[in-house]
This record gives structure tokens, C-alpha cells and sequence, in this order.
């Protein structure tokens, strides 16, 4: 979605497996693309603090972005979300460097990346650099592409301060909704898909003026997972499948990303 090719060659080294037997570590770099929010919005630090909601949004993404469950908004003792247009479309994220559904945000730029697995602390804007969230809060959307040769299960694992919604091919796989710390255990979540590429999107928000942290991983059952920061070209997918080097198409959500590192953009361990 909302992707313009930056051509980029991608060296995809040879896999690995974890210590655990039958689980293998997802590993690997997440494209992220950063936005700030002012303290002004009315769905930012005034809704501290309430439980972790596991109904906010709903099984689909609409034009690129979670929607807001009505089995959420219906319940009137739930914090009240402002930042919804017509579609429902919660607007704490834009669409690439697009902003214009909501005033508060802007996008801090292109060009980013966290590792798989995301173990971040201190996600402060701008692009989570910043020291604290005082004058903006941060939201991101981090967004990879992988590949699977079978059918294969996957386990999700996801702790958050505050929102954080996870997506596979554009289907709701785990969300932890709300302004609340960081709990003490992961949520779960395990999914299994076929053969073929696969697009996972994670939808962060830090919302109060107090942490701002974001732990997921996969763990697949077999050891045969490819992972880049998009999807290749047509082009590039038999070199794929001669064996784990490959060139692949750096993708971008609207424009053309800096191409701002040599080493290979996603790799499983």
C-alpha cells in the first residue's frame, strides 16, 4: 500500500534456528515510518489511564489504516477516540508522508528502521530519537515483508506503552489497545499461514506523557522464512528462490526512502 519502488539489492545470508527447540526467531530490520502528534489532540495525555483494550480496532485495515471497533466506542465507560473520520479510520498515523487526515500530526521524514525483534524503549519524537514526549508524542507504523516456502505457524508476542496493533496482510492478528504501562506479561497471539510473501504492520501510539515502549517478536515453526522491508519486484523472485541471495525492491508507504544503509534489510536467525 501507498508504495513507490527505491531500487535497492538485498543480500539475504543463510538462516538460522533458536535454542528453543521447534522455534525459530523471526530476526531481522523493520522499515518505520515516523510521525509526531501535539500535545494539543484531544486523544493524547488526556486519556490516561485506563486498562489494555483488546477490542479497539477491528479485524481489517480500511485505506491503510485500523478502524475503530464499534464494540469499543459503543460502551460509553471507554475513553472517547476523537481522531476517527467517516470511515472510522483512526487517524493517529498517517499514510506515508500524506498527513492531512489529521491536523495535529506530522511526519518526521523517511529512511528509518528498528530490528525484528523490537525491544524499544524511550520512543520519543522526533523518529524516536527525541528525550522525552513533552511538546509531541510519538506514533509509527513499522512495516516488513516476509516470505514462506509451506505452511507455517507463527507466534506473536506483543507488550506495549501504549497502543500497539499488529497486522498480516491487512488482517488483525494481535492488538493491546489504550493508555496504560508496559505489562508485566506479552500478549500471545499465533496465526499460521501458506506459502508465499506476507506483509506484517505494526501500528504504535505513545499517548501519555509517561514511557513510551514497544516489545514484539515471531517465532515460526520451521526454519524456511525470508524476510525483507518489502516485498520484491517479479523480477527478483526466482533469484529468491535459487537460494538466499537475492536483489529485491526496497519499498517505501508513499515515497522514496533514503537509502540510508548497505546491510541487508531483513534477516531470520
Amino acid at each position: 500500500m501507498y508504495k513507490n519502488a527505491a531500487k535497492i539489492a538485498l543480500l539475504l545470508a543463510g538462516l538460522g534456528v533458536s535454542a528453543i527447540a521447534g522455534a525459530y526467531t523471526v530476526t531481522g530490520t523493520l522499515m518505520a515510518d515516523y510521525y509526531s502528534d501535539t500535545n494539543h489532540d484531544p486523544d493524547f495525555e488526556g486519556h490516561c489511564c485506563s486498562d489494555v483494550f483488546y477490542n479497539m480496532v477491528n479485524p481489517t485495515l480500511y485505506n491503510g489504516l485500523p478502524t475503530l471497533n464499534t464494540a469499543y466506542s459503543s460502551n460509553p465507560s471507554n475513553p472517547v477516540v476523537h481522531d476517527i473520520d467517516v470511515n472510522r479510520n483512526i487517524n493517529w498515523w498517517g499514510r506515508g508522508s500524506d498527513v492531512s487526515n489529521n491536523s495535529h500530526l506530522s511526519y518526521d521524514g523517511s529512511g528509518y528502521t528498528t530490528m525484528l525483534p523490537v525491544a524499544l524503549n524511550d520512543i520519543y519524537a522526533p523518529h524516536a530519537s527525541g528525550s522525552n514526549d513533552s511538546s509531541a508524542f510519538q506514533t509509527a507504523v513499522y512495516t516488513g515483508w516476509f516470505k514462506t516456502t509451506g505452511t507455517t505457524a507463527l507466534t506473536f508476542s506483543l507488550r506495549a506503552d501504549d497502543d500497539a496493533f499488529v497486522f498480516l496482510d491487512g488482517h488483525l492478528v494481535q492488538q493491546v489497545g489504550g493508555v496504560h504501562p508496559l505489562p508485566s506479561f506479552a500478549d500471545l497471539a499465533t496465526d499460521t499461514v501458506g506459502h508465499g510473501w506476507h506483509e506484517l504492520e505494526i501500528f504504535y501510539a505513545d499517548r501519555h506523557t509517561v514511557d513510551a515502549s514497544l516489545d514484539f517478536s515471531i517465532n515460526a515453526s520451521i526454519p524456511s522464512v525470508q524476510l525483507l522491508s518489502a516485498v520484491p519486484e517479479p523480477e527478483t523472485w526466482a533469484l529468491l528462490g535459487l537460494g538466499m541471495i537475492g536483489m529485491g525492491w526496497l519499498s517505501q508507504r508513499s515515497k522514496k526512502r533514503a537509502d540510508s544503509s548497505d546491510e541487508p534489510a531483513l534477516l531470520v536467525s
